[in-house]
């Protein structure tokens, strides 16, 4: 495969920054370990992502978030088929959605539906 694939996603309304990395393949757990250190997810997390990177995990994705500085990562790991990746797609980015949301003490389900559709024109 080539090489991970990263975007970065400004959501300017609510100041947060979404980090969409698109994994392609064992070569990228020294890009990905970067991304991660500079979030400071450690420990487990850390180790669960560079593990699933190395042992090439198909048909999943992972969200993390540092609120403190106001980013998510959305992780995709290679899927078999675009249906799968637009399921995983769809629920990582609900997680963000709702992490947002619930941070910022928005409780208004038009507001949550706009940020969805908003991250899903951007990301897929």
């Amino acid at each position: 495969g080539g090489r991970m694939k990263l975007k970065r996603i400004k959501i300017p309304i609510y100041d947060y920054t979404v980090l969409f990395a698109d994994i392609e393949g064992k070569q990228d757990d020294g890009p990905m370990a970067k991304v991660l250190k500079g979030l400071n997810i450690d420990g487990e997390n850390y180790a669960d992502v560079i593990n699933a990177i190395k042992t090439e995990a198909t048909n999943g994705g992972d969200t993390y978030r540092n609120m403190r500085m106001k980013k998510l990562l959305i992780i995709l790991y290679p899927c078999k088929s675009e249906a799968m990746r637009r399921n995983i797609l769809a629920h990582e980015t609900r997680h963000v959605v709702d992490r947002i949301t619930e941070w910022i003490n928005v409780n208004d389900i038009e507001a949550s539906a706009y940020l969805q559709g908003w991250l899903a024109e951007r990301i897929y």
